[in-house]
């Protein structure tokens, strides 16, 4: 049996369905995603940031690999992303990445330290972001730069595991940018040091 049914009564009709546990798919299938997923983060996010926001898949692509809001295309699978990726018109929220095993893609490893630096230079963690400055600025380079790095990685700036936050990028990637930024730049002959004091430690 088939029949119209008019755009306003659409949700009360999907919330009957609902009470028989009843599973839909399309349009439907895109409100109950919108239920599913914290809509005030959703909103909140999506304010900040418009563009192209790549994900690497963490499963095969296919039915219920990753969020339908806001997805633009999907890129095959290649040598460095055995699955492909996954491209959006937003950012995804903490809980899509975590759920949905989807790892952001960055074009360099100041994007995701930026994003780091002004959510904690708000909170209250800023005061021990200028300490570990302090702490470390006399240290030998390598364990600086070590240093520095766990300390992003211990005070992350969104729920879920590393990967999820940061991509690829790793404690020395972060430590890095981090030490560039509020220390100084690592020259050349810094850099050969660096090298020998950890070939030998």
């Amino acid at each position: 049996m088939t029949g119209a049914l008019h755009l306003e009564n659409l949700q009360p009709f999907l919330n009957r369905l609902d009470a028989f546990q009843v599973q839909f798919m399309g349009k439907a299938r895109e409100l109950e995603d919108w239920e599913i997923e914290n809509e005030t983060d959703w909103k909140a996010q999506t304010k900040q940031k418009k563009g192209n926001f790549k994900y690497q898949l963490g499963r095969a692509y296919g039915q219920g690999s990753n969020p339908t809001i806001g997805f633009m295309s999907y890129e095959e699978p290649s040598a460095d992303y055995e699955f492909g990726l996954v491209i959006y018109n937003r950012p995804l929220t903490d809980k899509e990445k975590y759920n949905y095993s989807l790892i952001p893609i960055f074009k360099n490893v100041e994007e995701p330290y930026q994003d780091w630096k002004t959510t904690i230079l708000q909170t209250g963690i800023k005061d021990d972001f200028n300490a570990i400055i302090e702490e470390v600025r006399d240290k030998p380079l390598h364990e600086a730069i070590e240093g520095m790095g766990y300390f992003i990685l211990n005070n992350l700036h969104e729920d879920g595991n590393a990967e999820f936050v940061f991509g690829k990028y790793t404690a020395q990637d972060l430590g890095r940018v981090f030490y560039e930024d509020t220390i100084a730049q690592i020259a050349s002959i810094d850099e050969l040091i660096n090298q020998l004091q950890i070939a030998l430690k």
